[in-house]
């Protein structure tokens, strides 16, 4: 596993998700990332990290086009370029990150006690989205 910083994209996993979204049709960016938010709020299990790490992900991409969070617009993305997610998405997108902090989490375990700065993305994230 790759993580090189705590941003939502830094890591191996996240990277990856992110270069399949953009080879997708953006018609279905939509479905795409609400596929991987609903797996990880349905998760019965230990939450394994690459899950996790496509979930925060996927919630960047929904928050980055939130009035004010521009900063995790994936660099992919046009400088002017606005997209229009379903409401739903960003509340998929909260209950997702819950999710990837709460309990039964590797993502969590593996954060945890190295430092706040991926928790505060993460909520900054969960801000934007809960409006």
């Amino acid at each position: 596993m790759g993580t090189w910083d705590a941003g939502p994209y830094d890591n191996d996993d996240a990277s990856d998700w992110l270069e399949d979204l953009f080879e997708a049709d953006p018609a279905e960016w939509s479905d795409i990332i609400a596929e991987t938010l609903t797996a990880v709020v349905d998760w019965d299990d230990y939450l394994e990290y690459p899950e996790a790490a496509e979930a925060v992900a996927a919630a960047a991409v929904v928050a980055s086009q939130q009035p004010g969070m521009a900063a995790y617009a994936p660099e992919m993305f046009a400088d002017d370029e606005e997209l229009d997610f379903p409401e739903s998405l960003r509340d998929l997108a909260v209950r997702a990150l819950d999710r990837v902090v709460g309990d039964e989490s590797e993502w969590r375990e593996m954060w945890d006690g190295n430092g706040d700065e991926a928790f505060d993305v993460v909520r900054e994230l969960r801000a934007a989205l809960a409006g």
